[in-house]
This record gives structure tokens, C-alpha cells and sequence, in this order.
């Protein structure tokens, strides 16, 4: 059987190939070379049992006779190989790089068939043929084949496609039994059929029914007591509309579009990488429908909320519609271009699927074959979505709350920046002649401790203070070193003084990190770079000489930190718990016009560590700094300095924000007063709102050809192209953006709906909103007809169109075409509201009908078409893990959020990763189905691993433990009556069956009998009973 698979699948998949090969002309018998008697030979012996094999049974006239023809290609002559198939003749002779045949078969650009290479023998033996001229005997007239012409026209008047219609009411004579106008429908085709439906549902058989399909967990006993006690008229409705405002309703129908959509929070294929920020389109879809946002808004957001409301979350979110399906993680120049095409056609697939009910994708090789879908239009959809791009972004959640924020922090912050602008403009005109004072007053000489701009550590943590003392905190290990970067306008810089500082912070009060307060500087490097470049200003390493220092061990004088030796270095030896200090002198001055970057590095090697706190001092002085004496800061020579170079270029502090820039910093620690005004507005600066921002998967627009190709596509470019059987080698002409035109109301209609009412240059993803959601010359009647569709199907089992993803003609009949238009139709009437519709189904009495069966009915309407009852619908996998959690008492209904992975977690079942490698094994046992393509119906799959899960799995034992401590709690101190009763309640709302009391209480009696006093296996033995519960037809069942 497998090899038949196989052979059908070569057979195929060859064919299409040769069926597909165009070249440049139309050949003549002219070309043709002449057949020799060895030619003839050799494609009888090698060329003719190959295409028999392969190719007759969808290439032949038999083919053509029995209705299998493909691709309109005749191989069983001479001239049907001359002639070719829909894109032109299959062969060249003679002219094997014109004849793509062997190119197919060889996987060279083309893979056919797709399945691997054809056996080198094969491959070697066609390009002999081809060598040789092609020789062929075979006779007789290629076969005319009649080709499939769409009628975009005559395809509008298909039923789905047409305008909506005002439908009336048809007359019923049961108007007893009628609620609402959808049950004039039923009833009328039930009259007529002489069928005769279903009085209503019990109470708490209706109560769970709806609960349920509303917000998919099961009613609670204190919801069912109240149902059950209501006498009013409108108990039934209240109750519907307390479920229309649940929160759950969200998190129930977001499942169901969500398996629509594909959507998948990983990346699939190979490597299936994680989409951490996915979930905010599953979170958009539930806050949506609780919202009830109008549906029309509710798939114009998902196409382009991000042109439509380009600084709202939300709408943002919206968009993770068109990039939620799979898409690999490895791309590369050559791969991009074709998996870009797949993309496209995922999103153009899903959202025909989701909201047209259309197989848009099967137009991407050639006109359809069966709905009036050109390839022209498939691939001018494509062209809409052109720009969508896949893309992590943080976005405001709030922007008028951020705006908010900033308008009162602007408040605050104005009469500080007040005071800072008051000091530069008069303040600091004021206090320059004292500075330029005091630095005059200074001794040329005299050493200036330098403020860091930057220190780090390599393990150790540094940080600097105003007072120039940098302090290591961290790490304080050994073979650490350290890195400190000044700046400065001083030239003529001869002496650097290195100042080891004792602490409280540190072992025996330091200078050093050992644990007896002492350290070793292995070496020591000084690096002058100019703060403005030029050509003649080039890094300098100056050699450095120790002239003096306060202490030194023995074997370690401060000459050991310049002497290139990591072995030797300069210590202090037991003089520790006191300042010290040592000075290197430079070989040649430093300093640069304009001002200098002086980065000092401090090494502790060979097992050595560094210092807790250290300063620097550098002087520019003919003779040796003293080692002990006084200092000052820097700060006043900088700005003096910066002021006088200002005033020399003929600029202002009051005026220059440059200047300002890089004079402030220094002003600020020469003047106390200067420092606390500007230190005050800085408090303020960093109490600035910032956004809580959060970071979206999305669509946006951007670039997706990274690579140009052979057909001269540029990179960057977003061009479309029509491509001969869905073959990016194979391009036929750039394609302008357009819809599906069957769905509109007439071609002259597709550029308005395109351009709208904005710029000309309006983002094609616009239009394509407008055309999906236009009533009146849009496909919006289609998309009515399939979301009342998909509402129905999930009410009641089925839809009245039974393939929801199908309103195409392959797709079945609706049961009741009349009721589905004027469902569609009161759907747009409503303005779109999809909760109103909800309402009116779960309110009619053809929901609202119990299950009985009567022979009369069933011989009639055996498939129940005419819904003379209501048939059990088994839950979905969601439902059947949540309703287990809800009964146990241990679900948690917090909303929204990242997804969680672990299926034992208390959460909804919705906030579940999906994960595409990695499904949750109970969901999928249940039928949920994987996130590769757009699901409207899951299959209902009934296999004996169900049953042994619920026997056996420790997260069904856990809620039967569950409903088991809520049975007890709610019996108190009844019967074992009273605890089953508790228990189905709970579990099945409604009270246990006699003979489930007779059953269940006979086996927990004897089970607790044989536990005795031991109060564990008395409580197991409940929990027995839970489970058999659970594991009822009745729990994961609706009625």
C-alpha cells in the first residue's frame, strides 16, 4: 500500500512538472531532429516505459477519456509533448537547457517530484534523449483540451456571493411553539415536512446547556438554585444575559475564532522558537468579544489597526491575526523570497477561510478549479498584504494616561529648570570672576584631583563621588584591576599622584581589600587621548617613573608597579588603616589643545587584590609633587578654562547649550550653591513618567526581500508577482493590489474600495479592510453569512452550512438558506453585534427543545436537518479541562497575561501556550486541533485513551479530589444520599438518579466500611466516586 503511495505521489508530482515547462516559441516539425533507427531504440528502451510508468494515468487520452486530465498536458504523442499543458511545451528538442524537464527531475530550481530526485540513471538517460534531438515515434494530433474560463460574472450569482436580501418571515401555523423569528424558519420547513419538534428542555438541562456554550464552564449549584427558584417569564433571558456580560464569554468565544486564525504562540518548523508576546492577540480577541466591538471593527482592526489606530495598543495587538500562522526561523538569501510567498499565502489563506469562507489558497497555482477565483485575483490579494511584516514592538498602553503624567510632571519640573536657567543666564556671570580668582591664586604646581567621568572594574564594582573617591564594592576579589577615566583642559601635565584611602568599608580599615587591609598594584598604565581629534593629536602612553611614596613592604617598593613585572608591584606591607599615596612622574608633559581623556589603569596580579577606596591627583610642575601634600579639585581650573576658550570663540554660556553642555558639570561641584539648584532639578528629571511599555507580536509594514534574484527583484522591495504555478523562479508580471472579484459588486468597484475617501497613496491593506466589510459593493454580505454561520454551527453542533471554512460551491448546501440570509442580514442590521445574535439563537425555542427522539421524527429527518431536537454535542478539550478544574474548585479566573506551559496549572485553558512542536498531550487527545491552518469544525474523535486518561490521569484525580472536599463541605453531616447528590450537582447540575444513589452509594458505604477509622481512605474512597463521575458520558457531554 505504502509503495502505491509513493508510485502515485512520483506519478503526480513528475506530471505537474512536464506539464508546466515553458520555453521561448512554439516549436515546428521543422525543428525536430530526425529520428534514427538507434534514437527510436533508445526511447523505447529507456524514455517511453519512464513516462508510462510516471506520467499516462493523468497525461494521456485515457486520462483525458476518464476526467483525470491534468494541467490540460497530453504525453502519449509526439505532438501533445510539443505542445504542452497550460504554461507551454514540455520539451525542446535537442536543446536540453531550453527543456526545463531536466532541471525538474534533477531538483535544479525546480524539485519534481517533490518527494526526492529521480534515480541518477533516469536523470542521466533524459539528458541523452535530449542530446540526441528528443527522438519520439509516436504519432497522432495532439488532443484539443478544453480549458476551465472563469466567469467572474455569472460566478457572482452564486448564493454566498450574491447581495444580501431582505428575507421575510415565512408564515408558520404552530405559532405556539414560535419565540423569536428564527423558529418561523425552522418550523416552517418542519410543517412542511410534516416533522414536529421538541417541547423545551428541562430547567437545569437548559441552564447547563447554556452556561456552557456561553462561557464554557458548567453552572454552579447556587446558579442552578436560583435558576430553578425564579418563577418570572424572563428567567430564562436574565440568565442569558448575566452570561452575555461574563467576563468568560470572552475567554469561551475567543477559542473558537482563535482556531479559525491558526493562531500558535511559537514559530513552527524545525526550531519552533517561542513568540513570547503572541498572547497579546489572543488577549485582544477576548476583550473584544466581551466588548462586543462590532464585528465589521473586529476584523478591520485584525487587518490594519495599526494604520487605522497606529498609537493604540489594541488595535495593534488586532494585527497578530496576519502573522500568528508558522513561519521558520532560518532564513537566508536564497530561502527568503519563497518563504515570503508562503507567508503571504497564509495570510491570504486564513483570512479567506476566517471571514470569507472561501479556499482562497488553491488559486495560488492556477485559476481555481471550482469557485470563480482567478489566480490574478489570489495573487492581487497578496499584493494588499505586501507590506505586513511580522515584528516585535513596544508600544504605550496608555498614551492619554502617559500624556496626563507628563502634563503635571511639567508643572512640577518649570520652576526648577526656572532656577537652573536663572544661574546660567545671571548666577553664573556672577560667580566667574571669583573663580577665576581663587585659580589664579593657586600655586602652578599644585596637584588637582580629578573627577572621574567613568570607572569600572573588572570584578569589583566602582563608583565615583563628587569629592573625586572612587570606592569598589562588590567583589572584592583577587587579580582584580581597575579602570578610571578623567577628563581635563590643563596642559602640561608632568605627575600623576595615586592615593590608596582608608575606610570603614574595608578589612582592618583598608587601603586595601585583603583581609589584612593591605593590597599590591602589580601595575599601573596611563593613556592621553585628545577630546578633539586631529590629525596631529594622537594617543599618548607615557613611561612612568615612581619618584616618591608613603610606604613600601620589603621586596616591593613602588617601583615594582612600573617595572612590567605582574611578579613584583608596589606594597605597604603592615602599614595599613591609614591614607598613603605614591607619585609617578611622565617621561614627557601631557595635554592636548582643546582638553584631554586621561584613562588610568590599576593592576592586581599574581593572586594580589586592589584597593577599597582610591583617589587621583595629577600637576603639571618642573620638579617632583610632595607626595603628602594638599590638593584641590579640578572643578574651578575647568571652568575658568572652558569659560576663557568660550569667550575666545567669541561665545556664551548665557546662550551656547554646548558650551553650557560642558561647562555645567564642572560649575556645579566648584560652587555649592550652583550644585543644590541643579541637583534639584534633577530629582525632578528622574522623576519623569516613563510608559509601562509593552512589547507586541505583530503585523507591520516593512521590507521582506532581503536578496535580489535572477529576475532582477530588488532588495528591499515588497512587489508581488503572478507566479506560473506558484514558482517564485517563474514570475509572469509585478501584480497591483485587488480583491477577489466574484465577491464584489462589479470590477468597477474594486478601485474605490481600494483608494477609499484618503490619500492616493493609500495603504492597500486599507482597501483590502473596506472591501471585506462593505455591504454594499464589498464582500461584506459574505462575511456576514459566514460569522452567522460559524455562530450557529457552535450553538448547536452544525451549521446550517455544515463546512464553515466553505461557502464555496464544494462546500455543502445550507439546510436553510432563507434563515442564514436573514440571520446575516439582522447580523448587519444590529451593527454587526454579535452578542445580539447570540442572544436571539440561545433564545428561540429551536434552541431551546430537549433531546427526545420519536420514531415519526426520525424517519423523516433522520440527520435531523430540520432540528426537531437537540442532539448531545461533546465538549471540546477546553471545556472538558476546565470544567474539570471548576468542579474541583480549583480553577483560577484571573485573565489575560502570558500563557502558561504546564497543563497541570489551575488556569483556563486559553491562556495555555500553544506551542506548535509541543501540543499539551490531554488537549490533543481531545481533538484540539494544530495551529497550521484555519479549523472552522473540529473533528469529534472517540478512541479508548479518553477513557483511560480520565481513569487514569493524576489531573483528573486531582479534581475528583477536588469535587470530593466540595461534595463533603456542602453535605455537611448528611447521608451518603446527601454527598452523591452534592457531587452530580456539582459536577453534572442536577441532583444523583435513584439508581445512581442505589449504584454509587452501595460502592462508597462499602468502600468507607473497608477503610474504617483510617480518615485518608475514607476521604480516597469519596474521591473514587468523584471520578466515576467524572468519567461519565454526562460530564463531557451537553444535552
Amino acid at each position: 500500500m505504502l509503495s502505491a503511495v509513493l508510485t502515485q505521489a512520483v506519478i503526480y508530482g513528475l506530471a505537474v512538472v512536464l506539464s508546466h515547462l515553458a520555453v521561448a516559441g512554439i516549436l515546428s516539425r521543422a525543428n525536430a531532429a530526425e529520428a534514427t533507427p538507434e534514437g527510436i531504440s533508445f526511447f523505447e528502451s529507456k524514455i517511453r516505459p519512464v513516462l508510462v510508468a510516471k506520467c499516462y494515468q493523468c497525461h494521456s487520452a485515457e486520462a483525458q477519456a476518464a476526467g483525470r486530465l491534468k494541467a490540460e498536458l497530453l504525453l502519449d504523442t509526439r505532438d501533445g509533448m510539443l505542445k504542452g499543458g497550460e504554461s507551454g511545451p514540455a520539451i525542446v528538442p535537442g536543446d536540453k537547457e531550453k527543456s526545463l524537464l531536466l532541471d525538474a527531475i534533477a531538483h535544479n530550481g525546480m524539485e519534481m517530484p517533490p518527494e526526492g530526485r529521480m534515480p541518477e540513471g533516469v536523470i542521466a538517460d533524459f539528458t541523452t534523449w535530449f542530446e540526441m534531438g528528443a527522438p519520439d515515434p509516436r504519432t497522432g494530433p495532439a488532443a484539443t483540451v478544453d480549458s476551465r474560463k472563469i466567469d467572474v460574472a455569472a460566478g457572482r450569482n452564486h448564493w454566498s456571493y450574491r447581495r444580501l436580501a431582505d428575507v421575510a418571515t415565512p408564515p408558520v401555523t404552530d405559532m405556539a411553539w414560535v419565540r423569536n423569528n428564527i423558529d418561523r424558519f425552522i418550523r416552517a420547513r418542519q410543517e412542511a415536512a410534516g416533522v414536529v419538534p421538541n417541547a423545551e428542555a428541562s430547567r437545569a438541562t437548559l441552564l447547563r446547556r447554556v452556561t456552557f456554550d456561553l462561557v464554557g464552564l458548567p453552572p454552579t449549584p447556587e446558579e442552578l438554585q436560583a435558576f430553578l427558584a425564579d418563577a418570572s417569564p424572563d428567567a430564562y433571558d436574565k440568565v442569558v444575559d448575566r452570561l452575555l456580560a461574563s467576563p468568560q464569554f470572552g475567554e469561551r468565544w475567543a477559542r473558537h475564532w482563535l482556531d479559525v486564525v491558526r493562531y500558535g504562540e511559537s514559530g513552527g518548523y524545525e526550531f519552533d522558537n517561542d513568540r513570547g508576546n503572541a498572547y497579546h492577540y489572543r488577549d485582544f480577541v477576548i476583550r473584544a468579544l466581551n466588548a462586543d466591538m462590532p464585528y465589521d471593527e473586529f476584523l478591520r482592526l485584525q487587518v490594519a489597526g495599526d494604520l487605522l489606530r497606529p498609537d493604540d495598543v489594541q488595535a495593534a495587538a488586532a494585527t497578530g491575526l496576519l502573522v500568528a500562522g508558522p513561519y521558520p526561523n532560518q532564513v537566508t538569501a536564497k530561502t527568503i523570497e519563497p518563504i515570503r510567498y508562503d507567508q503571504l499565502d497564509d495570510m491570504a489563506t486564513t483570512l479567506g477561510a476566517a471571514a470569507l469562507g472561501m479556499t482562497i489558497g488553491c488559486a495560488r497555482c492556477h485559476d481555481h478549479k471550482y469557485d470563480p477565483i482567478r489566480q490574478r485575483d489570489y495573487y492581487a490579494l497578496l499584493a494588499c498584504l505586501r507590506n505586513a511584516v511580522q515584528a516585535d514592538k513596544a508600544m504605550d498602553p496608555d498614551p492619554a494616561a502617559t500624556a496626563r503624567a507628563l502634563e503635571a510632571w511639567q508643572k512640577e519640573r518649570t520652576p526648577f529648570a526656572a532656577a537652573v536657567d536663572t544661574l546660567r543666564r545671571e548666577s553664573f556671570a556672577a560667580a566667574l570672576p571669583g573663580l577665576e580668582a581663587t585659580v589664579a591664586a593657586r600655586s602652578p604646581g599644585q596637584l588637582r584631583w580629578l573627577l572621574p567621568r567613568e570607572v569600572k572594574g573588572k570584578k569589583a564594582t566602582l563608583s565615583a563621588g563628587n569629592d573625586a573617591v572612587v570606592t569598589a564594592t562588590g567583589k572584592l576579589e583577587a587579580d582584580d584591576s581597575y579602570r578610571a577615566v578623567f577628563h581635563t583642559r590643563a596642559q602640561g601635565l608632568t605627575a600623576l599622584r595615586l592615593e590608596p584611602l582608608s575606610g570603614t568599608a574595608t578589612p582592618r580599615t583598608g587601603p586595601g581589600t585583603a583581609k589584612d587591609g593591605g593590597f599590591r598594584l602589580s601595575r599601573i598604565a596611563v593613556t592621553a587621548k585628545p577630546l578633539v581629534p586631529a590629525k596631529d593629536r594622537q594617543p599618548i602612553n607615557p613611561v612612568l617613573a615612581a619618584v616618591a611614596a608613603t610606604a613600601a613592604a620589603e621586596g616591593f617598593p613602588a617601583a615594582g608597579a612600573v617595572d612590567q613585572d605582574p611578579a613584583t608591584g608596589w606594597a605597604i606591607g603592615d602599614q595599613t588603616g591609614r591614607d598613603h599615596a605614591v607619585v609617578f612622574q611622565f617621561d614627557k608633559p601631557l595635554g592636548f589643545e582643546g582638553g584631554t581623556e586621561l584613562t588610568v589603569e590599576l593592576f592586581f596580579e599574581g593572586g594580589q587584590h586592589g584597593l577599597g577606596r582610591f583617589r587621583v591627583a595629577a600637576a603639571a610642575i618642573d620638579g617632583t609633587p610632595a607626595v603628602d601634600g594638599d590638593a584641590v579639585s579640578q572643578a574651578a581650573d575647568e571652568v575658568v578654562a572652558l569659560a576663557t576658550a568660550a569667550a575666545a570663540a567669541g561665545k556664551k554660556v548665557e546662550t551656547d547649550d554646548a558650551i553650557w553642555r560642558d561647562l555645567m558639570p564642572w560649575y556645579r561641584r566648584a560652587d555649592a550653591k550652583a550644585d543644590e539648584t541643579i541637583a534639584a532639578l534633577e530629582a525632578v528629571e528622574a522623576r519623569k513618567p516613563k510608559p509601562a511599555l509593552v512589547t507586541l507580536y505583530r503585523a507591520v509594514n516593512g521590507a521582506w526581500v532581503i536578496s535580489g534574484n535572477s529576475q532582477g527583484v530588488k532588495p528591499g522591495s515588497n512587489d508581488v508577482f503572478l507566479l506560473a504555478r506558484g514558482e517564485v523562479g517563474r514570475k509572469q508580471g509585478k501584480i497591483d493590489p485587488g480583491f477577489i472579484r466574484a465577491t464584489i459588486e462589479t470590477d468597477e468597484a474594486e478601485q474605490p474600495l481600494l483608494a477609499g475617501t484618503g490619500k492616493p497613496d493609500r495603504d492597500s491593506r486599507l482597501g483590502l479592510t473596506d472591501w471585506l466589510t462593505d455591504t454594499t459593493r464589498g464582500a461584506g454580505p459574505l462575511v456576514a453569512r459566514v460569522m452567522a454561520n460559524r455562530l450557529w454551527h457552535h450553538h448547536f453542533g452544525r451549521g446550517i452550512v455544515s463546512t464553515p471554512n466553505d461557502l464555496g460551491s464544494q462546500g455543502d448546501k445550507p439546510s436553510h438558506p432563507e434563515l442564514l440570509e436573514w440571520l446575516a442580514g439582522r447580523l448587519v442590521h444590529e451593527g454587526w453585534s454579535l452578542k445580539k445574535l447570540h442572544r436571539l439563537i440561545v433564545t428561540s425555542a429551536t434552541y431551546r427543545q430537549a433531546g427526545l427522539v420519536t420514531a415519526a421524527n426520525r424517519n423523516a429527518d433522520p440527520d435531523n436537518l430540520l432540528l426537531w431536537q437537540r442532539r448531545p454535542v461533546r465538549l471540546e478539550a477546553e471545556a472538558i479541562r476546565d470544567s474539570l478544574l471548576a468542579v474541583s474548585g480549583k480553577l483560577q479566573t484571573t485573565m489575560h497575561g502570558p500563557s502558561v506551559g504546564d497543563g497541570n496549572q489551575p488556569r483556563r485553558s486559553i491562556y495555555l501556550r500553544v506551542k506548535r512542536s509541543a501540543p499539551i498531550p490531554f488537549m490533543r487527545l481531545f481533538d484540539q486541533p494544530e495551529p497550521l491552518q484555519p479549523i472552522g469544525a473540529r473533528g469529534v474523535a472517540t478512541v479508548p485513551t479518553q477513557s483511560l486518561t480520565m481513569m487514569n490521569s493524576p489531573f483528573v484525580r486531582s479534581a475528583a479530589e477536588g469535587l470530593a472536599a466540595r461534595a463533603q463541605k456542602a453535605a455537611g453531616t448528611g447521608t451518603a444520599a446527601h454527598l452523591l447528590d452534592a457531587a452530580t450537582t456539582i459536577a453534572l447540575g442536577r441532583p444523583a438518579t435513584a439508581t445512581e444513589r442505589d449504584t454509587l452509594g452501595t460502592l462508597l458505604a462499602t468502600r468507607q466500611e473497608q477503610a474504617a477509622g483510617d480518615a485518608g481512605k475514607r476521604t480516597a474512597a469519596l474521591a473514587d466516586v468523584c471520578q466515576i463521575i467524572l468519567c461519565t458520558n454526562e460530564f463531557i457531554y451537553v444535552d
